[in-house]
């Protein structure tokens, strides 16, 4: 992952690339400013390098959220089965897919 600094006016920045949106296969950046000096701004850009590759970061997406419930309830884990019953999960499933949740 290659980080960029730049200057604007007096202030210093950094950018960075990060993966694609997994949705929508668009680019995705990161940066920063406010920084008074080229080696804060470094500094900073090599730190928020290290979160992101160490997965410290939200990742933003413009999924849905009945598009994620949706997925969760195709794939239950045993918490969920255990928690309710099939008829329960079935209404549950039922009220994601109803126009007003899309």
């Amino acid at each position: 992952m290659k980080g960029r600094v730049y200057k604007q006016g007096n202030v210093w920045y950094y950018r960075f690339d990060i993966a694609p949106d997994p949705l929508t296969g668009k680019r995705r950046q990161v940066s920063g400013s406010g920084h008074a000096t080229e080696r804060q701004a470094w500094k900073e850009c090599r730190a928020a390098m290290t979160d992101q590759e160490k997965g410290r970061v939200l990742k933003t997406t413009k999924r849905k959220v009945a598009s994620a419930l949706d997925e969760w309830l195709t794939n239950p884990h045993r918490a969920l089965d255990q928690a309710i019953d099939g008829t329960e999960l079935a209404q549950l499933r039922q009220l994601l897919r109803h126009p007003l949740h899309r």
